[in-house]
């Protein structure tokens, strides 16, 4: 009969002791005494010693501080001193703050108040799960401009970046991460010169060992395309030598290629980004990859949107006709298990290139493919009908 209930003796990190309270709760549930569904209050000092303590998973802080759970974690983290509470109310405050609700209480309770006051400590432990924390609240709609508002929390999730502590590092990278998913934080974190810092991070990254850093390398090159998606953040990127890391393109790690991909996607789309891809012949580098990542599996969507931005009228397009970029496409278009969205996107690419006489005569080659081709898709059948019309246009 007890060694049914023995599990709930076991204590959670950093202690091992049982005291006294716990283990009669055990011997309790273990006789019968008391319903395995009932709710206990915890002793008086229990919240300010133990707040792990009461069970064997720290997922029992309602057991631990009863229905003020957000009011009183944010109150003992503004008087608690010592770091073994601490790092206990942390760990619980961490986990309460995954829910919304409960992180929408804590913001409204000032609780950023708490945790900048901690992360000015030195205990590397006490900054890890602030950070942890800190982590949590960006996923929060509510909690990603909060955060950004409050410099001395800014210039630590800066400064973390170059930290000794990799655990350290990657949290920084990922709280960066959640706060550029904002609009109106992109352009703080702009201000802020954080292009360049993550710019800065990659280059680091990429050059010590890509297989070992390439979580943290897609993190960071997510975060490098929310951030240059806004404004000016283009020019920017540039100014600090973005180009530079054209050759992750083929790099062999397909998260990480995708994820520079995205990069230059967000870089096309700004009149001298697609000068850039141009002169620094991203393009053709991505040509010579396209139709191998369709056959491994892959998505051309981005590949397709990238080229068919910098195929828009008023850009130079020589170069696209030189680079046969009619007959790639039309060799990935015939795939047939490729989706209607990235067909959409290769058929607006072919239109821009249907726009010169040179590009007319590539793709009529390929004009009884287009007219016989079978689509469902009403949206597809009509940008096909669109392409033909262009090609067989005489002025």
């Amino acid at each position: 009969m007890f060694k049914s209930a023995s599990s709930y003796l076991r204590q959670t990190a950093p202690t091992c002791r049982i005291v006294s309270w716990s283990l009669n709760r055990a011997v309790e549930r273990a006789m019968g005494h008391v319903k395995l569904d009932a709710e206990y209050s915890a002793p008086d000092f229990f919240a300010d010693t133990e707040p792990n303590q009461f069970a064997p998973w720290p997922t029992h802080e309602k057991l631990a501080f009863g229905g003020d759970m957000i009011p009183t974690l944010v109150r003992l983290l503004n008087v608690s001193r010592r770091e073994k509470p601490v790092l206990q109310l942390l760990r619980s405050l961490e986990h309460l703050l995954s829910d919304p609700e409960h992180c929408t209480v804590a913001l409204r309770l000032d609780v950023l108040k708490a945790l900048t006051s901690l992360l000015l400590q030195k205990s590397s432990a006490v900054k890890l799960w602030v950070m942890a924390s800190l982590r949590v609240i960006a996923g929060n709609p509510n909690g990603k401009m909060e955060i950004v508002k409050r410099p001395i929390i800014m210039s630590e999730i800066i400064g973390n970046f170059q930290a000794p502590n990799r655990d350290l590092r990657q949290m920084a990278y990922t709280i960066m991460l959640r706060l550029s998913e904002n609009w109106f934080a992109v352009e703080d974190l702009q201000k802020q010169d954080c292009i360049r810092l993550v710019l800065k991070s990659i280059f680091t990254l990429s050059s010590d060992d890509v297989f070992e850093n390439r979580k943290s390398l897609v993190w960071l090159l997510d975060t490098l395309g929310n951030l240059i998606d806004h404004k000016i953040g283009v020019l920017k990127a540039i100014r600090y030598d973005l180009f530079e890391l054209r050759w992750l393109l083929s790099c062999g790690m397909r998260d990480v290629e995708e994820a520079i991909l995205n990069v230059f996607v967000r870089v096309s789309k700004d009149e001298v980004g697609r000068l850039g891809l141009r002169y620094k012949h991203v393009a053709k580098t991505m040509l010579s990859h396209f139709y191998d990542m369709v056959d491994e599996g892959g998505d051309p969507t981005q590949v397709g949107t990238m080229l068919m931005f910098s195929t828009l009228p008023n850009n130079e397009r020589d170069d696209y006709y030189n680079m046969n970029t009619v007959t790639a496409v039309m060799e990935v278009f015939k795939e047939p298990t490729i989706s209607n969205v990235s067909r959409l996107v290769l058929l607006k690419l072919l239109t821009n290139l249907a726009e010169l006489p040179q590009g007319r005569s590539s793709i009529k080659e390929h004009l009884q493919f287009l007219i016989t081709v079978p689509i469902c898709d009403p949206i597809v059948q009509e940008s096909v009908e669109t392409l033909i019309k262009k090609v067989v246009w005489i002025p």
